[in-house]
């Protein structure tokens, strides 16, 4: 059954999505887990509150994770 937003989303198919690079080292994604709880906390406290130092420094363990050159994160953020 066809629907109006069939056509607006893309669909990932299970061997498309098996194929993504996801990266699971717990030095990174231990450190990532850590920030998400201090964010949650601190929108919890307030839900304006600034938590872009923080998504900062998740954006830099990510562009670690994965090897991201200087180049690469450039481009991301200008995207982002």
């Amino acid at each position: 059954m066809k629907n109006e937003f069939d056509d607006l989303f893309p669909k990932i198919r299970l061997e498309e999505f098996k194929k993504l690079p996801i990266h699971k080292k717990p030095i990174f994604t231990n450190g990532i887990e850590t920030i998400v709880r201090q964010i949650l906390a601190s929108k919890k406290i307030d839900p304006n509150g600034d938590t872009n130092a923080l998504e900062k420094e998740i954006d830099q363990l990510v562009y670690e994770l994965y090897g991201l050159t200087e180049e690469e994160i450039r481009i991301v953020e200008r995207e982002y």
